[in-house]
């Protein structure tokens, strides 16, 4: 796949982010940060960052029990969530489980 040239962004890094597939968090982190932008942010805390992967992984992992990766810690932190609040339904949607993980961290 041949990606647009840009002077502001190494697109050969880029390129390379998704060499080695075997961790998802990748994809997640990616999506996050892809879809803020979309949405006109230009800034993104660590934590809203990892909050957004978290809601994005939340039904794959609590419904269908995906798997992400032999080292992934966003599964982990989907199943200790899951564990801690379990109120919480695979199904929940997106903003409710951003919600819930702003107001859970300010805890």
């Amino acid at each position: 796949m041949q990606l647009p040239y840009s002077e502001e962004l190494n697109i050969e890094c880029l390129g390379r982010l998704f060499d080695k597939r075997s961790e998802c968090y990748k994809f997640f982190w990616f999506k996050a940060i892809v879809g803020n932008v979309l949405d006109g942010r230009l800034e993104l805390s660590y934590e809203e960052l990892v909050d957004e992967m978290i809601a994005d992984a939340w039904y794959m992992v609590t419904e269908y029990h995906l798997n992400l990766g032999p080292k992934d810690s966003l599964e982990s932190l989907v199943h200790l969530i899951k564990e801690k609040y379990p109120q919480l339904k695979s199904s929940e949607k997106k903003s409710v489980l951003l919600g819930y993980l702003k107001d859970i961290r300010i805890m």
